[in-house]
């Protein structure tokens, strides 16, 4: 159920596999969908999860919820397929995750025949373009000046890593120049986000990476053979265990009836002496 807040939120998706159940004595992989909300005061909460469903799909689902999410929020997200797409319509700006940017550069600049020498100093070049920091101070309190200078700091980001998707052309790296010219679109919807409401927004998705470790963890590893069904339910309760901790040990209280009626004490401590 989506969070009800008219606060904007940070849409944070991402997805993983896990062991289906075999078919036909075969193993089969499963695909396991993860939305997760944090609003405007930094709490987190779960949107959903699904397994055996692609992106659209689950974009339909959660639209029967919320048709668009509140204004000013954020779709942060790492480059797979389809997500963008899905959401782009339930929120006002995106980010992609700048640290999946730059990694995933090298592996298209390896499409393309590209080395590990050659990527790594065009992946430094770019991770020293795409870091704009932002004030620590309320926003209120920064002068129309710095504002202005950041926003202009932007625009001639934008400018060099234009020129960097001519160089990665001119070299023959196609696939890595188109895939900066699709993500460069989303590279700086936090600051685009920051100068208008002064709301701060991650640059990297490193929230969601850990819960899906954490799912991974549980999911992978301690069990396997799961059902999409199955799947789903152990996901969204794991999911609610981790990012609604809160809310998890509450719904636990009522479930128990722990309504504070009973009290234990210990009224007298004896120390026996050990025979060792």
């Amino acid at each position: 159920k989506i969070k009800d807040n008219k606060n904007p939120i940070q849409l944070i998706p991402d997805g993983t596999g896990f062991k289906g159940l075999p078919r036909k004595g075969a193993a089969q992989k499963g695909d396991l969908k993860v939305i997760v909300g944090v609003d405007s005061h930094g709490d987190t909460f779960p949107i959903g999860a699904w397994a055996g469903e692609d992106w659209d799909t689950v974009s339909e689902k959660v639209h029967k919820v919320a048709t668009k999410f509140p204004e000013n929020s954020i779709l942060l997200a790492d480059g797979e397929p389809g997500i963008a797409s899905a959401f782009v319509d339930m929120v006002d700006e995106q980010q992609r995750c700048h640290w999946h940017i730059s990694r995933d550069l090298y592996h298209t600049m390896w499409q393309n025949g590209g080395t590990v020498k050659e990527s790594k100093p065009i992946q430094k070049a770019l991770s020293g373009l795409l870091a704009i920091e932002l004030p620590v101070e309320d926003f209120n309190a920064v002068c129309e000046k710095e504002k202005d200078d950041i926003e202009e700091q932007m625009e001639r980001t934008e400018g060099l890593i234009n020129k960097l998707i001519y160089y990665l052309n001119s070299k023959s790296y196609t696939k890595a120049a188109y895939y900066l010219e699709n993500a460069k679109k989303s590279m700086f919807g936090y600051v685009r986000r920051w100068l208008k409401t002064g709301l701060i927004c991650p640059r990297a998705s490193s929230m969601i990476e850990r819960v899906m470790r954490e799912l991974g963890r549980r999911l992978k590893k301690v069990s396997y053979n799961w059902s999409d069904r199955g799947c789903t339910k152990m996901a969204r309760i794991l999911l609610r265990k981790f990012t609604a901790k809160k809310d998890w040990d509450e719904y636990w209280r009522k479930k128990k009836r722990l309504d504070g009626n009973v009290i234990m004490g210990i009224s007298k401590i004896s120390q026996l002496p050990q025979n060792l």
